[in-house]
């Protein structure tokens, strides 16, 4: 009993990556219609304002840091 569950185990894990390989849906269509290229400028464009008042904060920190110990 025991030796048939584990070849029925091992012979699903075998068979399991042929039958995954399959091809699957094709969707660019769906995806090749949406365009996210103003949302990603969008998103960019704070990222770098937030990047760069990140420098300029560090900035005066070390310059303040810099200057009281002169």
């Amino acid at each position: 009993m025991y030796f048939s569950s584990c070849l029925a185990v091992a012979s699903a894990v075998v068979i399991s990556p042929s039958v995954m390989a399959a091809d699957g849906p094709d969707y660019t269509q769906i995806t090749g219609a949406v365009d996210f290229e103003a949302v990603m400028t969008g998103i960019m464009a704070i990222a770098v304002a937030v990047a760069g008042l990140y420098v300029c904060v560090n900035g005066v920190k070390k310059l303040t840091a810099f200057l009281r110990s002169a």
